[in-house]
């Protein structure tokens, strides 16, 4: 599951952003993460709010990776 979440990011489209916010939000940290990693790919900047909520990941390892994607996205530290 986790690699087919990764593997989401190369399709830009709305319903596959729309797959990855859910799973940004799933129980599973390595789902989480992986999610996470692939909306900083998508490109699409809507999805900077759920990600700075992700900056406060229980999990340290999906809030960096949720750093990175705000910043790839903003062009700025979150």
């Amino acid at each position: 599951a986790v690699h087919a979440v990764g593997r989401l990011a190369s399709r830009r489209d709305g319903k596959v952003t729309d797959m990855l916010v859910k799973a940004a939000v799933d129980e599973a940290p390595s789902i989480r993460l992986a999610a996470v990693e692939a909306l900083g790919d998508v490109g699409d900047e809507s999805c900077l709010p759920l990600l700075r909520e992700r900056l406060q990941d229980e999990r340290m390892d999906v809030a960096q990776c949720a750093l990175a994607s705000v910043y790839k996205l903003a062009g700025e530290p979150a």
